[in-house]
Formats: C-alpha cells, sequence, structure tokens
C-alpha cells in the first residue's frame, strides 16, 4: 500500500489540476512533506482529514493508494475489519482522523 500521493495525484482524486490545487492546499491547510530527493507529497490520511467528503473520489484514492478492489461490493479482508467495503473502510477512516482534530 502506497503511503504518499505526490501533488498531481492528490490533486487529480479531488478533481482539481495540478497548478489550481496549490490554492486548494492553502484553504485547506493540507501539509506537505518533502521526500529523501526533495520532492513534495501529501500523506492519504492528511488528504482525508483536510478535505471534504464530498470533494474526494474514493475510487482514485484507492486506486493510487493501492487498494484493490474491483467494485464497491468487494470486501477487504483485514483481521480488524471483515465483511467491510472499501467505501465502508474509506468511511470509517474519515471517522477516526476528524476525532483525531
Amino acid at each position: 500500500m502506497k503511503n504518499k500521493l505526490s501533488i498531481t495525484e492528490a490533486a487529480k482524486i479531488c478533481g482539481y489540476q495540478r497548478t489550481y490545487f496549490y490554492k486548494i492546499i492553502d484553504k485547506y491547510n493540507i501539509s506537505i512533506k518533502k521526500d529523501g530527493t526533495g520532492k513534495s507529497y501529501i500523506d492519504p490520511s492528511e488528504l482525508v482529514r483536510a478535505m471534504p467528503t464530498d470533494i474526494i473520489n474514493n475510487d482514485l484514492l484507492s486506486a493510487f493508494i493501492g487498494i484493490d478492489t474491483p467494485d464497491n461490493n468487494t470486501t477487504i479482508q483485514n483481521p480488524t475489519i471483515q465483511d467491510t467495503t472499501k467505501d465502508e473502510v474509506i468511511e470509517l477512516l474519515k471517522q477516526q482522523v476528524k476525532h483525531l482534530n
């Protein structure tokens, strides 16, 4: 599973062009980090925390971070999350992030 998104990937997930997404980063106070090569990235959980839920494209987010689920009815097998659809897992993670704020 991928734990970081490029600025371009994050912009696509939210439905914006990369250049405009920098304004969105400022508006929603999204934290940007740099890797060892100096390339900027956003942690997926930071994107979920900061952005309104209706803006994020859950299918694109899942594709970029590497959740291999071909459709919304596919269950994710995890010792702590049994028989849960991808969208339910994403919603659960969003709720957990909200409680951290």
